[in-house]
């Protein structure tokens, strides 16, 4: 029997109307046409929230749309219009209702999406201790990679970072990495974190920590790491070991797996992704 077409790539592109959000509608909509997919421009749309804030205003009422929902759907069909013109790709506008990050993610497992992209949010303190934002409610929700956008996308990404601790999850980022930008240089970085604080240990089982760690990252490549990436170890927290690495802005993206934990020990004790996306000016892209 002939071999039957696989399906265009579905890419999710949320967008609130922000500066911030047409950046990241700008990227995905770039993935998709590279990939030859279609793009899914998502607006949600929060009914709870707009009845509070409606409420808090409500002697100067004419200043909130009477027909928010509609006046949504009119303004994210135009905006699909708008890049469907500008670009070679199909793109459909919808609007979804609910909290952003579960209707978000609740959208991408029912279109089967291959990735979903959004713009930054959550720079208040609060959102850094607080799992609160969108973007980062939608690294522990959604069931695709999600890729958090920050800057206009002016080239394909060119080089990244990818956190590398031996699980699966990790595995699954540079793959999920490699299969949407295959031309980007990769390179693997693995954090050692030893039970005890580094500077305690003595020079001899430093030393070994550090050259098991480069062998097992070597052997990564036979578990399906990309063979041309290059490899690197540090000692020191994760989020530590990455934040120096990026300090020196030579990547443009960071690739991270999700590990499986509580909604409540994310917010109270943070995680590394956490924390990348709050405080790293590349470009994010966490897998499942």
């Amino acid at each position: 029997m002939p071999e039957q077409p696989s399906e265009p790539m579905t890419v999710i592109a949320a967008t609130d109307f922000s500066a911030a959000a047409r950046a990241a509608v700008e990227r995905a909509a770039r993935i998709a046409e590279a990939h030859q997919g279609r793009l899914l421009l998502v607006h949600a749309f929060d009914e709870a929230r707009w009845k509070n804030l409606r409420s808090l205003f409500a002697p100067r009422r004419r200043l909130l749309a009477g027909q928010p929902v509609q006046q949504a759907w009119k303004s994210v069909r135009a905006a699909a219009a708008r890049i469907s013109r500008a670009r070679d790709v199909a793109c459909t506008g919808v609007v979804v209702l609910g909290r952003a990050a579960r209707a978000l993610a609740a959208k991408a497992q029912e279109a089967r999406a291959a990735l979903l992209v959004l713009g930054p949010h959550g720079r208040r303190f609060g959102d850094r201790l607080y799992l609160g934002s969108t973007a980062l409610g939608l690294a522990r929700l959604a069931p695709c990679p999600v890729l958090v956008a920050r800057r206009r996308p002016a080239l394909p990404y060119r080089r990244c970072l990818a956190g590398f601790d031996f699980s699966p999850a990790s595995l699954r980022a540079v793959q999920a990495a490699a299969r949407l930008f295959p031309a980007v240089e990769f390179t693997l970085l693995h954090a050692v974190q030893p039970a005890a604080a580094p500077l305690r240990l003595d020079a001899g089982l430093r030393s070994a920590l550090l050259r098991e760690a480069e062998v097992r990252l070597a052997r990564a490549v036979e578990t399906g790491a990309p063979a041309a990436a290059s490899r690197r170890v540090a000692m020191g927290p994760a989020h530590l070991v990455l934040k120096r690495a990026l300090s020196a802005g030579r990547f443009d993206l960071v690739a991270l797996g999700r590990h499986a934990g509580s909604a409540l020990g994310e917010r109270v004790l943070g995680s590394v992704p956490a924390n990348v996306l709050v405080n790293a000016r590349a470009d994010v892209l966490i897998s499942p």
